[in-house]
């Protein structure tokens, strides 16, 4: 099997990781933007399309989220399934007409959105799903200081950092819209605003707040790239309990300080092993796509009505 990367920063190491330890017989490629890049061991690195094989099984789209469309239609035009990081673009500007020809065309499709392979996700989707559960209030946070995300770099320089590279926080956290509509679907209506006020002195949005609105129940979401200690959990109201989501370590704990899910730590890296899975599963036919594109714009749709205020 041949795989093609478009674009091979950090998040495609993990994914090459991820498939490399599924198949040894794998051939991977990188088209890659510049002409001076670094060379991977066990990466063959191409210049242009010219040079990429008519025989590539599917394509993992890992550039920066402003050159996705052009990256997604490319694969299109060539009939190459398709997995594609969260989010699919910055804009739901020229996605229909690209969704439209991959149903035309039947191309496999999903996007990388790898939490919801994560343990505690899933038994908190399963429970939820159960339907014996009421819930009031929903509540999602979700901190981290982005002068960490990749150390020995300049945080500025950074796509994250950069609003003309598809940068800021609602789109680099897209996993937390992604898992709230994966497990509770998609809200009535929604309200969101997004800033860029911090000390950390970037263009791109730091700050993102939403607020839901479901038939039954409100929910909220603050997303930041500045908090120093990070902090990533869920806070669910039920009738008579509050549950305490915490995905760094993995658990589930109630009001009354019972855990009533631990997996041992948060399991996120094994989280792109079994996303890896899912894919060749689908490309063999065996499974349908977890999360197919046209599922994703919905949820963009909401990541991008949030208005940008100073």
């Amino acid at each position: 099997m041949k795989i093609l990367f478009i674009g091979f920063g950090s998040i495609a190491r993990k994914h090459f990781l991820a498939f490399s330890s599924l198949d040894q017989n794998i051939i991977f490629y990188a088209l890659r933007s510049s002409k001076i890049f670094e060379e991977i061991e066990g990466v063959v690195s191409l210049s242009s399309w010219q040079n990429v094989p008519a025989d590539v099984a599917f394509a993992i789209i890992s550039n920066p989220t402003s050159l996705h469309l052009e990256a997604l239609a490319d694969c299109v035009e060539r009939d190459i399934p398709v997995m594609i990081e969260k989010p699919v673009a910055e804009s739901i500007v020229g996605l229909e007409e690209i969704i439209t020809k991959i149903r035309e065309r039947s191309i496999p499709n999903y996007v990388a959105c790898n939490l919801r392979f994560l343990p505690v996700l899933q038994f908190l989707k399963d429970r939820i799903a159960g339907g014996e559960l009421s819930v009031n209030e929903v509540n999602v946070y979700c901190g981290s200081d982005l002068r960490k995300w990749r150390p020995g770099k300049e945080y500025k320089n950074s796509y994250s950092a950069n609003e003309s590279q598809g940068g800021g926080v609602h789109l680099d956290l897209f996993h937390e819209l992604d898992y709230l509509v994966w497990i509770f679907g998609i809200p009535m209506s929604w309200k969101g605003v997004r800033r860029s006020v911090s000390s950390l002195e970037i263009s791109a949005a730091d700050y993102a707040h939403y607020n839901l609105f479901y038939e039954n129940f409100s929910a909220t979401m603050t997303l930041n790239y500045y908090r120093r200690d990070a902090k990533r959990q869920i806070e669910i109201l039920f009738d008579d309990e509050t549950w305490t989501v915490n995905l760094l370590k993995g658990t589930v704990t109630t009001s009354g300080n019972n855990i009533i899910f631990d997996s041992g730590s948060s399991g996120i890296n094994e989280t792109y092993e079994t996303q890896a899975k899912h894919v060749l599963e689908m490309l063999s036919g065996n499974v349908e796509s977890i999360n197919p594109i046209f599922q994703s714009i919905e949820i963009l749709k909401i990541c991008l009505s949030g208005e940008k205020i100073s």
